[in-house]
């Protein structure tokens, strides 16, 4: 499934599971509005939010902090009754592995979206919560 750049607002079914106003709920591609559905009508999912949290970094070109707004914070319940606690980023395998031959431009996306990544993972360490990249290997070959 390749990625689409639709983008629009989404009307959960289940508003009350939204961690912040669920008017605001914005979807910027054909994967991120599948996740949104997703996690809406999932009975594991206790709650989740969609671009409701800020994590400082260091921008590597700008030379200074800017804000991360991850896609995705995402609390559920495991088989064995368990919660668990995630920070989940949708993005195209291309963007987060980086090819051999990758452009200047590619290069450049990467290394800030790493340095957004790395800044995540600290705060998700101290914050007892997990990190995940989910690329459409995630989202479609279940």
């Amino acid at each position: 499934m390749s990625k689409s750049w639709s983008q629009g607002k989404f009307a959960p079914k289940n508003p009350s599971k939204y961690l912040g106003d669920p008017s605001k709920i914005t979807y910027r591609s054909s994967w991120e509005l599948y996740f949104n559905q997703y996690v809406d009508e999932a009975e594991h999912v206790k709650n989740w939010a969609s671009e409701e949290i800020d994590i400082p970094y260091f921008h590597p070109f700008y030379k200074e902090m800017r804000k991360y707004f991850p896609d995705y914070f995402v609390v559920y319940v495991d088989k064995d009754n368990i919660e668990h606690r995630e920070i989940i980023e949708v993005k195209p395998e291309k963007q987060i592995i980086l090819p051999p031959k990758a452009s200047k431009d590619q290069k450049i996306t990467h290394m800030i979206n790493v340095a957004k990544w790395t800044a995540c993972k600290r705060f998700c360490d101290q914050h007892n919560i997990k990190f995940r990249l989910c690329t459409e290997q995630q989202l479609f070959n279940q």
